[in-house]
């Protein structure tokens, strides 16, 4: 028994040699996600920061970032670029 496959824009009728492609993506899947959404970063730390190592802290600037991890250290870069991507 054939089954046949069905696409939404290729014709079935086309006759002609080549490769044709289509992409449908199926939502059936998606929800609602929570919002505010939460976003894990981690990163070194400089001497000048006072977080303390191993604790997560919510941040919503970068002058929290800078005053948690140092200004110019890897996390308070990593949390700028996550900020500025994501306002």
């Amino acid at each position: 028994m054939e089954q046949a496959i069905l696409f939404n824009e290729i014709p079935y009728t086309w006759r002609v040699p080549g490769t044709f492609v289509e992409v449908r993506p199926t939502y059936s899947n998606a929800s609602v996600f929570d919002w505010p959404s939460r976003t894990l970063i981690i990163g070194q730390m400089l001497a000048a920061g006072f977080a303390t190592p191993a604790t997560a802290y919510p941040l919503t600037t970068l002058a929290q970032a800078k005053t948690l991890f140092g200004a110019g250290s890897q996390a308070a870069a990593m949390a700028w670029a996550f900020l500025k991507a994501n306002p």
